[in-house]
């Protein structure tokens, strides 16, 4: 039985980064590999390879004349976290070619480093840190000017992919007022999302409400256990204001969506390629998140 063919064009990855040795190793056992790691894989290589190949690793170019020209392919893995305008997306779906992207792997760590740099910037700690080195370091008072407490500062997450979501419940501890933008999906869509992790919550609430029975007998029967349960299951479909995080509607502009003048203006229709629709099941994949 011949293995199956694998297309790897990892650029700006290399193979050591994606995969672990054994998992290269394994990789080069089960599939014929057309790999190339020195750059952009060629044109011409990938014209005579692309045709028998099941699966695309990389970012490859793939205009639908390419595709025309790749039958059994099966699915494409995107090694970064984004959905580049260099596939046709649209005849990917109508063949059912699975378009896969590398995006969970990074989101919380991302999130994690963007919650720590809006620390950075509401507590001053790089500037801070910058002048302790050349020993110009100020105390009291003086230390702290131009700061100001992140704790209940107004929080816009533009783009609600795996980035956006992951960053939302990081900023929750500090009790922020979280306002969501997102063109390509749905306030549905967001609103399920944000439900979802109120279910967890509440279902915590609910251990603890169990925990309490045992401590109270007859609690976990009374009148007010169940009224303190319908009222946890009433607030968590509370969409499409939930958890302190307010969806914005599809069709308010991106300027000036939080308030803030210094916002750069976003004109994602710039961005979009035509040959992505803008509802349907791609549009729960094309969500760049990009924290604002």
């Amino acid at each position: 039985m011949s293995k199956p063919k694998i297309l790897i064009d990892p650029l700006p990855r290399t193979m050591d980064m994606i995969f672990r040795p054994e998992a290269q190793r394994r990789l080069a056992e089960i599939a014929e590999l057309t790999l190339f790691e020195s750059g952009r894989m060629p044109d011409e290589m990938v014209k005579r390879a692309l045709p028998e190949s099941e699966v695309l690793i990389g970012q490859t170019d793939l205009s639908r004349e390419r595709l025309d020209r790749a039958p059994k392919l099966r699915a494409i893995f995107n090694v970064e976290g984004n959905f580049l305008p260099n596939v046709d997306y649209q005849c990917c779906f109508e063949r059912g070619t699975r378009v896969l992207i590398a995006s969970p792997a990074f989101a919380m760590s991302v999130a994690e480093s963007a919650l720590g740099l809006a620390l950075d910037l509401t507590r001053g700690i790089s500037r801070n840190h910058g002048k302790f080195k050349t020993r110009t370091e100020d105390y009291g008072l003086v230390s702290n000017e131009g700061c100001r407490l992140f704790t209940g500062l107004k929080v816009g997450v533009i783009g609600f992919g795996d980035l956006g979501r992951a960053f939302r419940p990081l900023v929750q501890p500090f009790h922020c007022p979280v306002k969501v933008y997102d063109p390509w999906l749905p306030s549905r869509e967001i609103a399920r999302s944000c439900s979802t992790e109120r279910a967890i919550r509440i279902a915590s609430s609910k251990g603890g409400a169990r925990a309490d029975s045992r401590r109270r007998p007859g609690y976990g029967e009374s009148a007010e256990y169940r009224a303190r349960e319908a009222d946890l299951h009433r607030r968590s479909r509370s969409a499409p204001t939930i958890a302190g995080t307010e969806v914005l509607p599809q069709r308010v502009s991106p300027r000036g969506l939080f308030g803030i003048r210094r916002l750069r203006p976003c004109d994602v229709r710039r961005h979009r390629s035509p040959a992505c629709p803008r509802t349907g099941g791609l549009a729960r994949h094309l969500s760049a998140s990009v924290v604002g």
